[in-house]
């Protein structure tokens, strides 16, 4: 099923909403009823950690890998199942683990390790989890306009910074570049109809820049370096 979803399934979505003038992006996002922030970065960087740990706080959830956003700058909620690893639930005390999810989490660590081992490269292997089977105050928000987007880094020295000024042309090269299911619709669905591709590419950079025209901060961000002040001060921003 995850395997359909990932790999068909979401990939067909996303070349559709192109066409409708929206796209899927890979993000988590969290609103405070009246405007949405995104959280930007590829996997394994702390987009899951953040979205819940705002919401703990009251923020409202609207997803936590990946987001509908439209042309308008919309954001349309997407609460997937979480995509859960030890690393994540350890930073995350306030999440109601029960012990079969964590022997679960135990057992795809060492397969994960293994993997890791032998091929040198990182390798994922989730646990689908329910958001509000972990999280039974979870509120998940409405469709609400994007106001602010956090890129996720890991430089230690870059708790929060807010970037200067806009470049939406960079801007959605670097949305656009950490996507998993961009690349595996361009590369690999699709990589027989070149021509189509181009197409669907334009689409795609058009999009997110003309979405880009509704946010008025953009700032980079290690979560994992945070502190407790810290976290209050990106929730003051999000007020």
């Amino acid at each position: 099923g995850t395997f359909l979803q990932t790999s068909f399934i979401e990939p067909l979505i996303y070349s559709k909403c192109l066409i409708a003038n929206a796209v899927l992006l890979h993000a988590s996002c969290i609103s405070n009823g009246e405007q949405a922030y995104l959280f930007v970065a590829s996997s394994g960087s702390g987009k899951t950690t953040t979205a819940l740990r705002l919401a703990n706080k009251g923020f409202e959830f609207l997803g936590d890998d990946l987001i509908f956003v439209t042309d308008k700058g919309l954001t349309l909620p997407y609460p997937r199942p979480l995509h859960l690893f030890s690393y994540v639930i350890k930073g995350l005390p306030f999440l109601h683990i029960s012990s079969k999810l964590k022997y679960t989490l135990l057992w795809k660590d060492i397969v994960r390790a293994i993997v890791s081992r032998l091929t040198g490269e990182r390798f994922f292997i989730a646990t689908r989890v329910d958001p509000t089977e972990v999280m039974p105050q979870l509120k998940v928000g409405k469709s609400v306009p994007l106001k602010k987007i956090f890129f996720l880094t890991n430089q230690e020295d870059n708790k929060l910074k807010q970037l200067n000024a806009i470049d939406y042309v960079e801007t959605a090269k670097r949305i656009s570049s950490v996507g998993d299911i961009n690349k595996v619709l361009f590369e690999n669905i699709l990589a027989s109809d070149p021509e189509y591709v181009s197409f669907l590419r334009e689409r795609e950079t058009e999009i997110i820049e003309d979405a880009l025209h509704n946010v008025s901060e953009i700032y980079e961000m290690n979560p994992r370096a945070f502190d407790d002040s810290d976290w209050q001060m990106l929730m003051n921003l999000l007020r």
